[in-house]
C-alpha cells in the first residue's frame, strides 16, 4: 500500500478548490501531471463507447513516468488509484491503465486494445 507521505500534501485541497467547474478530464490530467511528472501521458475519454448518454465515466490512461521505477505493475496501479480516489466510483466508473517506466516505454511503446464493452451487468442479456 502507498503511504500518505508519498502523496503531495496539498492534493486534497487542490482537488476540492482548483477543480471547481473544470471537466473531470482536465482535473485528472492536472493531478497526474503534478504528482507523476509524466514523460508521456494520454488520458482518453471512452465514455461514448459504453452506451447511453455517459460523459466522463470511462477513461483509458497511458502514462510513462520515472516515478514508476522500482514499482511492480500492481503497485503502480495502486498508486494511481490512490491519487485518483476522489474521482473513482463517481464520476469515473472505469479507468483502464497502461503504466510504464521510461525504459519500458522506450523498449516497447505498444498498448493493447481495449475489449469491447458488454454493457456491464447487462452482458448476460445479449
Amino acid at each position: 500500500m502507498i503511504s500518505e507521505q508519498q502523496l503531495s500534501p496539498s492534493l486534497a485541497k487542490d482537488i476540492s478548490l482548483d477543480g471547481q467547474g473544470q471537466s473531470v478530464h482536465k482535473q485528472l490530467c492536472r493531478l497526474l501531471q503534478r504528482e507523476l511528472v509524466p514523460v508521456h501521458m494520454e488520458l482518453i475519454d471512452q465514455s461514448d463507447q459504453h452506451g447511453g448518454n455517459r460523459q466522463e465515466t470511462h477513461f483509458k490512461l497511458i502514462l510513462v513516468s520515472n516515478r514508476f521505477s522500482g514499482m511492480r505493475l500492481v503497485q503502480r496501479h495502486q498508486f494511481v488509484y490512490q491519487l485518483a480516489q476522489e474521482f473513482i466510483g463517481n464520476p469515473i466508473h472505469a479507468l483502464a491503465m497502461h503504466l510504464f517506466t521510461v525504459v519500458e516505454w522506450q523498449t516497447d511503446p505498444s498498448v493493447a486494445a481495449a475489449p469491447s464493452c458488454l454493457g456491464g451487468s447487462h452482458a448476460h442479456k445479449r
